[in-house]
């Protein structure tokens, strides 16, 4: 956070601030799904993040997901179930049950029969009202991409593979045995990953598609892709607009190094705040100049 200190109230226990910037490091509910975004475009503070679009859209997996349908954006097979006791009729183990909104793996099970079903929408319904079930795909790469906001484009990093010891990567390895932090989940990953330059091509292409139907204007999201190598099948699985680790490693192996990384999220932070002062706000109405003289009048 930059601030300039404005006024100090009595014996010094108190301060005011004159907020110049906030460079959010917020995740989940009331951090990342736009709710705090919302205030400090209220208030005209410049930020850090992708705006109350952006941010509301990609924390709720469900209207995500409709959002990439009606773009055309290729995504797995799902299910949105609002009860315990709701079923996928004909769906192929395995499967994937997450809460609408969540992150950091939080409630994801990777389900393989009706009875681990049972349990992973036990789990997943005691964080959300609504769960999502995702048909798993067959000969799985994982690739993510980070996007980087500046100044009306869109600047990608290069792509980076996944390798992890679980099914998926679970929150235990993101956070439990790092100690609390993503330290040593950058030594699973390969960058750039060495995938085909058709799907290189490909997954920057539905970047820019995410992107745009997304309305992202700000931060660098991470975008996570899934890819089934033996068919050559590409699909987007989420964004992640307020990434843990920032992404740092893949900027840096991408050329960008951190200062400059940080002057263009401040600086694009700015510009979009200018852009928004260019938008009129105001609309003057006979009709209401008519109803307010006449109530007067009354």
């Amino acid at each position: 956070m930059y601030a300039t200190q404005r006024k100090r109230g009595l014996l010094g226990k108190k301060t005011e601030l004159e907020l110049d910037l906030l460079f959010f490091m917020l995740h989940g509910k009331n951090g990342e799904d736009g709710s705090v975004q919302g205030l400090c475009q209220v208030l005209g503070v410049p930020f850090v993040s992708p705006g109350v679009l952006g941010s509301a859209v990609g924390m709720n997996k469900v209207v995500m997901k409709d959002v990439f349908k009606a773009n055309g954006i290729p995504q797995v097979e799902y299910v949105v179930l609002e009860s315990e006791r709701g079923h996928w009729k004909g769906a192929a183990f395995p499967l994937f049950v997450k809460p609408a909104n969540l992150g950091s793996s939080i409630g994801v099970s990777k389900v393989h029969n009706e009875a681990e079903l049972e349990q992973a929408l036990e789990v997943a319904f005691h964080y959300d009202r609504q769960v999502i079930c995702e048909q798993a795909v067959p000969n799985l790469v994982e690739l993510n991409c980070s996007i980087l906001a500046d100044k009306g484009k869109i600047r990608h990093s290069l792509i980076e593979k996944i390798a992890t010891r679980e099914s998926f990567l679970s929150f235990d390895e993101k956070y439990i045995n790092s100690g609390g932090t993503m330290q040593g989940v950058e030594e699973k990953v390969q960058i750039p990953a060495k995938i085909p330059s058709h799907v290189e091509q490909q997954v920057y292409e539905l970047c820019e598609k995410v992107a745009k139907a997304l309305h992202i204007d700000g931060g660098a999201p991470r975008i996570d892709f899934l890819w089934d190598e033996k068919n050559d099948v590409l699909y987007v699985n989420e964004i992640n607009t307020i990434p843990g680790s920032m992404q740092l490693h893949l900027r840096d192996a991408s050329g960008v190094k951190i200062k400059e990384y940080f002057d263009i999220l401040i600086e694009n932070a700015f510009w979009r705040r200018d852009q928004e002062k260019l938008k009129s706000t105001e609309f003057s109405s006979s009709i209401v100049d008519l109803a307010v003289s006449t109530g007067i009048k009354k």
